[in-house]
């Protein structure tokens, strides 16, 4: 065999890179991403690959958007969540300035959830009650954070919610809405007949 035949074949090693690497502990594969979910997991990812460079992180959410491609309002949930489950430790800053983010030992974050590791299968498991315990924790995050997002959204378009009168109560929703468009019809050809008696060749 050649040695360009060898080069082709030649199966390249941690030792070959040119570039640096990190790693991740197993228990964030067995324990945290089945609780976190992928957008948790690729925010993680891309902290845990900066983190080797430098273990204390300045960030915006700008920032961790555009690396990751996920939403701000996702960003922003799933830091609080890594949070939550002890993988990170934040330091929110105001304004333009950066939040600080540290990375904390994932195994002791699993210890500390309840997780066993297990010498035989050579893995991490999570009692189902904690397990559930922790998935209603993450979950209540996440509806407080989608609360305040649909609260900034309404603010910014302006639309605030309304109360239906006690008077309109007992009417139904189809009524409603049928009363609205023929109100709305009515007001357009009102317009129109004003328009037509101001310029009477329209």
């Amino acid at each position: 065999m050649n040695g360009s035949a060898r080069n082709r074949h030649h199966t390249v090693t941690w030792k070959d890179r040119k570039s640096p690497f990190f790693q991740i502990g197993s228990e964030i594969a067995h324990v945290f991403l089945p609780l976190m979910g992928s957008d948790c997991f690729t925010i993680y990812v891309y902290l845990a690959s900066r983190c080797f460079k430098n273990p204390e992180l300045e960030h915006t959410t700008l920032e961790l958007k555009d690396a990751t491609r996920i939403g701000a309002s996702t960003v922003c949930r799933s830091l609080e969540i890594l949070e939550s489950l002890g993988l990170i430790r934040l330091i929110r800053r105001g304004g333009s300035q950066k939040s600080r983010c540290t990375l904390l030992d994932s195994e002791k974050a699993a210890e500390d959830l309840g997780a066993v590791y297990q010498q035989k299968t050579l893995s991490w498991s999570l009692p189902n009650e904690a397990k559930q315990d922790i998935k209603a924790k993450i979950e209540e995050i996440r509806q407080r954070q989608q609360g305040k997002r649909d609260q900034k959204a309404s603010i910014f378009c302006g639309n605030q919610p309304l109360r239906v009168s006690q008077r309109n109560a007992g009417v139904s929703p189809e009524k409603r809405q049928r009363a609205t468009r023929e109100t709305q019809t009515g007001t357009h050809l009102n317009t129109r007949r004003r328009k037509n008696c101001r310029n009477p060749y329209l």
